[in-house]
């Protein structure tokens, strides 16, 4: 039943990616896009993986690395299960298990995600508080970033990467806690 899986909040609905499979090596390869295809997701929805940690994983990728399967260049990579991912834009987006094999067998899923809100209306959200600007400069690019943040703020984080035409860009709202793998 669809509606056990599917947690309503202010901000969107929750999934659980494959319901109650949870995120592993799926017995039909076309599990997860069956899952997929099944839903409408909006801007504001949170995607839940459940795996255990250390024999899964979920990396967001390209297309190209999606439709290739190929675990060397991902976007972000999140080992550590559960895994929460906001949809926070249009288009599509691209997951796949990075474990060697996982890919290949059916352990991916492509997400479309449209505008608006098609779950029930939420109140507007109140002003964020104004708070002192905060520069934070990465030096050493190999260890994950960490933040936590208890009160209510808006933090928008840009890393520059390697290449110079590369910037990851995150807009996260707080309370919460996160650490961002970076290349």
């Amino acid at each position: 039943v669809l509606a056990a899986n599917v947690l309503q909040s202010a901000d969107g609905a929750t999934y659980k990616v494959g319901d109650s499979t949870g995120w592993r090596v799926p017995t039909n390869i076309d599990f997860y896009e069956d899952w997929a295809d099944d839903r409408v997701f909006f801007v504001g929805d949170v995607l839940v993986f459940n795996f255990t940690t250390g024999k899964h994983n979920v990396a967001v990728v390209t297309e190209a690395a999606y439709e290739a399967c190929n675990t060397t260049d991902t976007i972000t990579i999140m080992c550590n299960g559960p895994a929460r991912i906001t949809l926070n834009r249009t288009g599509d987006f691209y997951f796949i298990c990075a474990v060697p094999g996982h890919c290949s067998a059916g352990q991916k899923v492509r997400v479309k995600v449209k505008n608006g809100n098609g779950h029930a209306a939420a109140p507007a959200p109140g002003p964020m508080p104004t708070l002192p600007r905060l520069e934070l400069q990465v030096l050493l690019l190999r260890a994950p970033l960490r933040l936590e943040l208890r009160a209510p703020a808006r933090v928008e984080l840009q890393v520059l990467l390697p290449r110079p035409t590369q910037l990851l860009s995150l807009l996260l709202l707080s309370p919460l806690s996160c650490t961002c793998p970076l290349p």
